[in-house]
């Protein structure tokens, strides 16, 4: 990420209070959530792990990451914004999340439309810290109860702010020039195709996404994971089709959606990975 073409935009912000005991449905957000605790105790479940949330804390959660909340006993005052740190086309017109109710629900079109995650290089669990609390609280409060009618230049002046403070306090690897790159946008690379982003990219797709010649990412890529990029997302292609035929969907529609010329090419591949055919996978399962 270059820090320096950071161009922010506020998509959603409210002071939201949650009621007890309420129980909401699996989800990924398409852009970068803030959230404050504010008052009263919930859990998190955050890509596959559960977190008690207590007031004081802050909740940074990423685009495409699975999560959803459990109230506590008593409702709890939970005040969040929502934003995007490079602003886009869909930007404005985008909602803020998608549920979940089953993985072949997610269509190519909405996986689409998720944000690229910047941080995921960047191992954490959904808790962030500032080293000026109260500036920072400052700063997100003025956001939650900015009027409408504001300018949006005092918006972007505001969320660069928050956004510097998060950085430098639990990233300050993107700002040491120093940092290999290469590592980070290996990182990202898989994370992509790991969120199921990527299953039909090709490396000319890759090398204009992240910017580094297809020769440079496949090096990076390589040396860090021991395979080359094409190699682990057939992986995942594989992994994706497999899902999808044990949801019962049809082979024909698998072969469309994997991006494959005919039913007969998904087949061989599916072959070549798992010993079988589509056809007798299903039979069998």
């Amino acid at each position: 990420m270059n820090i320096y073409q950071i161009n922010p935009y506020l998509r959603d912000k409210k002071n939201y209070t949650w009621g007890a005991n309420k129980n909401s449905y699996t989800r990924f957000i398409f852009d970068y959530e803030l959230i404050y605790v504010e008052k009263g105790n919930f859990y998190l479940y955050h890509d596959g792990h559960e977190y008690l949330c207590q007031p004081g804390q802050v909740i940074f959660i990423r685009p495409g990451i699975h999560h959803r909340f459990k109230g506590g006993s008593e409702k709890s005052v939970q005040p969040y914004i929502h934003f995007d740190l490079f602003y886009t086309e869909q930007s404005h017109i985008r909602s803020t999340g998608y549920k979940i109710i089953h993985e072949i629900d997610i269509e190519k079109k909405i996986l689409n439309l998720i944000s690229q995650d910047y941080f995921a290089g960047y191992p954490f669990q959904p808790f962030v810290n500032f080293s000026d609390k109260e500036k920072f609280l400052k700063i997100f409060y003025e956001i939650i109860n900015l009027d409408d009618s504001v300018s949006p230049f005092r918006k972007k002046i505001l969320l660069t702010e928050i956004i510097e403070m998060l950085i430098s306090d639990n990233f300050p690897e993107l700002l040491n020039s120093d940092t290999p790159k290469e590592y980070n946008v290996a990182y990202l690379i898989k994370d992509y195709i790991d969120s199921y982003q990527a299953v039909n990219m090709s490396l000319d797709d890759f090398e204009k996404e992240f910017s580094y010649s297809k020769f440079h990412l496949e090096k990076q890529f390589k040396k860090l994971y021991g395979e080359n990029i094409i190699s682990y997302r057939n992986k995942k292609k594989m992994e994706l089709a497999k899902t999808l035929l044990k949801n019962n969907v049809s082979i024909s529609t698998v072969a469309e959606r994997l991006d494959y010329n005919s039913i007969s090419s998904f087949s061989r591949a599916f072959k070549i990975h798992f010993g079988e055919n589509p056809s007798n996978f299903r039979k069998n399962d």
